[in-house]
This record gives structure tokens, sequence and C-alpha cells, in this order.
């Protein structure tokens, strides 16, 4: 198995890679002597992460050392003291880093100052960490010498050195593309996963709190296969400066459906495989919070009882249909009330008194019925007048529409929702007419499930004044 590379600017010789394995699960009793081979070669390639062994050199920037003299350094000469000093530093901190990261500056006069730092990728152990940096220190003056400008990769962590200062700023001029030459077979449904994960790993590592500026997720696209996905960022650059590095990083990504890849930019990089390759307790997201009441039975005629506080949380509106009416929960009902908010949000009106002269039983019915119209603007809360842009505003009502949606597998995830919100170049589909909570009259005691079209199978009605939510059946 091989891997492709790729620059935005001719590689020279010390550019290279190891070839990296997949497909090591399940492998067959016997097999033949060439597929053997290849899968001996993938399984020696897994050595180095054992303790002790060198860290997975991954790929080098080192520029051309026969280019003008100002980018490289002489032997014994002020820069090469500054390096190592630098080298020297960097070392002695690898142990007790926390967050995997440190920077330091060499020497005081330019053009012979030394800046330079180390990132550990954010799931390795600390004395892996120290390894690495403790190794890269040696192997990148041998792999690429006299150079005062020079970024290494390997695995487990990457060092960056320049004579100019490279601190707290994203630095996206050169990148390297490395992709697994094999294809996957659902090319469609794995690149619609795909770039839910790694818009997902892309918006938490740039928001992480740890200081890491990381973050890991996985995913199924078929009932047996999962892709796995990484990001990170140096965590000096700025939340918004990590999330753009990372945005162009995935924009990077092959355009065919591989079974691996990985984008590296000097201060971010995004990698992901049909494998597990990152220690899945770290840099994962959250488990969703848990629902406020506890889901009734799905069978027939069960009662759920409840105190009588819970009844404000259900007549806000923010519950979606399927719980509610079935009490079935999951990741897609935090989507429905996230769309509920962002129309409460941009029309200034609260879903649970909601009051509008045309007939509209409530807020979500409105903005549906506006959207059908082509009116959305006409939702707008009039505090906004003349501080929008119609083009963001009509958006938001259609991401708010799709949230809403009456079936979960309809609704986007809220790694595509972020994605929707932050780029124009994601295509959004277009919305069904959604089923409204709302109440039947003002005033009423009741919470009713409203289906335009047709009459629902199961109905849901639920009493104010009484402390009980009782579930009916098929009639």
């Amino acid at each position: 198995m091989f891997i492709k590379i790729e620059r935005n600017n001719p590689p020279s010789p010390q550019n290279l890679s190891l070839p990296r394995c997949s497909g090591m699960n399940n492998l067959p009793h016997k097999m033949p002597r060439k597929a053997l081979f290849v899968y001996t070669v993938c399984l020696l390639s897994l050595i180095p992460l054992i303790k002790g062994a060198d860290p997975t050199f991954v790929s080098i920037d080192c520029p051309n050392s026969t280019l003008a003299t100002t980018s490289t350094y002489a032997p014994n000469s002020t820069y090469q003291t500054n390096l190592n000093t630098l080298f020297s530093v960097l070392s002695s901190n690898s142990s007790n880093a926390s967050n995997g990261f440190y920077n330091f500056t060499a020497g005081r006069s330019p053009p012979d100052i030394a800046y330079g730092l180390f990132l550990c990728r954010g799931d390795v152990a600390a004395d892996v960490c120290r390894d690495c940096v403790v190794y890269a220190t040696g192997d990148v003056v041998e792999r690429c010498p006299r150079s005062k400008q020079v970024t290494i990769w390997y695995d487990q962590c990457l060092l960056r050195y320049s004579n100019q200062s490279i601190f707290a700023a994203a630095d996206t001029e050169e990148w390297f593309v490395l992709s697994n030459t094999q294809n996957v077979t659902d090319a469609t449904r794995f690149t619609e996963v795909l770039g839910q994960v790694i818009a997902d790993v892309a918006n938490r590592a740039s928001i992480d709190d740890s200081g890491k500026k990381f973050a890991t997720a996985h995913a199924n696209y078929s009932a047996l296969q999962s892709v796995y996905g990484l990001a990170q960022c140096t965590p000096d650059l700025s939340d918004d400066a990590c999330n753009g590095c990372l945005l162009n990083a995935r924009s990077k990504l092959p355009d065919v459906a591989k079974q691996g890849a990985r984008v590296l930019f000097r201060s971010c990089y995004v990698r992901y495989e049909v494998y597990p390759f990152f220690n899945a307790s770290i840099g994962a997201a959250p488990p969703p919070p848990s629902p406020v009441l506890s889901p009734p039975a799905s069978s027939p005629g069960k009662t759920l009882f409840c105190k009588p506080w819970i009844w404000n949380l259900i007549l806000n509106g923010y519950m979606s249909p399927e719980y509610v009416t079935r009490g079935q929960f999951s990741v897609k009902s935090d989507v429905y009330s996230f769309g509920v908010l962002v129309l409460e949000i941009i029309s200034g009106k609260k879903i649970n008194h909601f009051h509008q002269s045309d007939g509209a039983r409530d807020l979500l019915s409105y903005a549906w019925k506006l959207w059908r119209e082509g009116t959305p603007l006409d939702l707008m809360d009039p505090t906004l007048q003349g501080s929008y842009s119609r083009n963001e505003f009509t958006r938001c009502v259609h991401i708010a529409l799709l949230c809403v949606q009456d079936d979960p597998d309809a609704r986007p995830s809220m790694a595509t929702v972020v994605l929707m919100l932050n780029s124009y170049s994601a295509t959004l589909s277009l919305p069904q007419q959604p089923t409204f909570l709302g109440r039947s009259k003002p005033g009423s005691n009741f919470l009713k499930v409203i289906e335009s079209d047709q009459s629902m199978s199961n109905s849901a009605q639920f009493s104010v004044n009484e402390a009980s939510i009782t579930e009916l059946g098929p009639r």
C-alpha cells in the first residue's frame, strides 16, 4: 500500500512519507505470499507505537538548500548556536507541557534569532510526547541540514523552527496532502458522513477548553464501517484563526473518497481514516444531555406521572414531537430545540406566547407559511430592521425549518448546522412541512400535535391541570 503525496509546490527529495496501514481487521487465515508481505510491512510500521521506539515520521517541509544564503546557516554560526539552545529548551520542556505545546525564542539579534515550537498530538501520553520531541530535535537536522526554516511532522508530534516569528499566527501558505490510494465503496454516503465528522472536529478543536485545540470523532457510514477524524491547531492561535485554518485544511482533502487522508499546515492539520488511530477517550464530543423527562413506555395506553413543574418545560415548545408523543430521544432532539430557538430569536416571538391574526396556530406554522409564500422576511423582528443581510436572514429561516423537520433523520446534525451557518458553499436541502407543536387556541389548557396535511394515527393529549402524560395508541 502506498501513500499519494501532494504539495502546493514541487517536492524536494526530503519530502517523503512512510506508508500507512488500513484494513488490518479480520485478516484471512490464508493469503497469497504477496498479500502476506504487504500486511507484514503494515505490521512492521506499527512498531513505533511501542514505548521507547522512534516516532513515526510523516513528512518534512525542508526548503531547497541551494536557495539564497539567507535561508541557510553556516556551521558554528550564531544561528546554529541559538538553534542548539532552542532545541535544548524545547526538549527539557517536553515533559511538563500540560497541553502538549511549548514555544521559545533563542537569541536577540535578527536574522540570527531562532523561533521554535513543538506540538504533541492531543491524545498521546506525556512520555510519548517527550520522546517524540527529543527525537525530532536530532532527526530534523539530519533530514534537513543547515536550513533556518523547517517543519517536521510525526504521528505523535510536530517540530517547527524559523529565523522569523512563527507564533500566534495561522500559516497556510504551504501544505501537504497525504492520501491512501484505495477508494471507499459507497463514496456518496462516505463523503456525506466524512464532511460531518471533519466539520465537527474542526469546530470543537477551535473552541477546545482543555487548551489543546484538539478534537476527535467517528461515525458510521454503513452498518459495519466507520470513519474516524481528528483535528488540531497550535494552541497559540485564536479560536477564529484555528477554525479558519482547519476549514482551509478541510477544503484541501481529496475530492475522491479515499480510505484515509491528511492535510498538513504548519499551524494545524486534519486527518481521517477508516480505522481507529487515536485514543477515543480524549478529544471526543461530550455525551448528549439527558432528557428532562424519563421516556414513557412505547406500548399503547401507558401513563407517565411527573411533577407539575415539568409542564413549564413541555409547554414552552422546545421538546421535539417524537419525544413528546412517543418518548423517543436522540441527539436530533437537540437539533429540533435549536431550530425553535433560532426562529424565536429572529422573529422576536416566543413559541408558547404566539398569536397571529392570519390564522397561523404557532410560530412554526407561521414560519412555514411565509417560507412557502416566498416572504420569509416578514418573520423578522422589527428591531432588526436596517441591521440585517437579506440573504443571511433567509438562510437562518431555511436552516431553522430543516432543524424542526418531523422526521429526526431528516434533520441535519449539529455539525452540519455549524457548517451551514459558517459557509455559503454548503448546499441546503428543501424543508418539508413540519409537525407543529402549539396550543389549540389562546388560553387553552391542552397541548396538541397538529399536522395539517393528514390526521395522525397516534394522537397525544395532555392536561395542564393533571400530573400525568397519557399516550394513546392507534384507533
